[in-house]
């Protein structure tokens, strides 16, 4: 039994996704382990979620592995990287189009992993973290954020361990923004976020929406980032996925620290592709 506390745990829900693509270049992208049934140490139904962008032309996967210590804990000391051949087409693509979702399935290579470099240690979510209806009534229009990935590949490569921002929801949770199944936040969205998990997290207790205070921790897996806003020089605003590879263009575009996430319910619609 791991003896990391519940923060602790959270630094390894995400792996670092590092795409080798077909013209050579490199797409580096958040991704986050979700186990489809409740016990998290399931392999069966364990898999990697991160956005349809991070993977496009990809024809391998570079990932980074925290190994046990003796006590079942992350060996911060012995950290490692393996690729693995991953190509896009091997993920699996969320069933609509217009979802910047993909799912690649985790037990095809978990035992292969397993057996080449031994047990390693990770958190997965699973569904009883998903923000459904009720859950979405019962926030406040203005919660906490938590983004949990690697904004413009920056890591802690010695512990192999992800970045951890906060922000706040930009729009209520409650409503789908725009129409579409997403929220705003007010958060620093970079490339390379791609596909980081946003949480409302608390510990130790909150606020509820009618004014109490309960004394109790509260872990909700609000949604997935997937783009933001740009203001242009021109004065144009536009929306653009969170690209994992900075552009390079003569024109001064402007991140307003807002982020697209899409609703984690939109996870569940994977459950019957396993």
């Amino acid at each position: 039994m791991s003896k990391l506390t519940n923060t602790e745990l959270l630094q390894h829900t995400t792996v670092r996704l590092e795409c080798q693509l077909a013209n050579g270049s490199l797409s580096v992208g958040t991704g986050f382990y979700f186990a489809f049934q409740k016990n998290e140490t399931s392999w069966n139904k364990l898999a990697i979620l991160t956005n349809k962008h991070v993977v496009k032309d990809s024809i391998n996967l570079k990932i980074y592995i925290t190994p046990l210590d003796i006590e079942k804990n992350p060996n911060y000391t012995s950290n490692f990287h393996t690729t693995i051949m991953i190509k896009e087409s091997d993920w699996i693509a969320h069933p609509d189009n217009n979802i910047d979702l993909c799912m690649l399935p985790f037990h095809k290579f978990h035992n292969d992993l397993v057996r080449k470099v031994g047990e390693f240690f990770i958190f997965a979510y699973n569904k009883e973290y998903l923000a459904d209806n009720n859950i979405l009534e019962s926030l406040n229009a203005i919660e906490t954020i938590t983004m949990i990935g690697y904004p413009n590949g920056i890591w802690d490569i010695a512990n192999n361990l992800p970045v951890i921002r906060q922000g706040i929801t930009a729009s209520h949770p409650k409503l789908n923004y725009n129409g579409r199944s997403e929220i705003l936040i007010d958060c620093a969205c970079f490339p390379g976020s791609s596909g980081s998990p946003v949480l409302v997290y608390n510990h130790g207790g909150y606020a509820t929406k009618v004014g109490d205070f309960n004394v109790s921790n509260r872990l909700i897996l609000l949604g997935i980032l997937y783009a933001g806003p740009i203001y242009k020089a021109d004065g144009q605003i536009i929306i653009t996925p969170i690209s994992s590879i900075p552009n390079i263009t003569i024109e001064t575009n402007l991140n307003m620290n807002l982020g697209y996430i899409i609703k984690s319910e939109k996870i569940l619609d994977f459950e019957k592709l396993l």
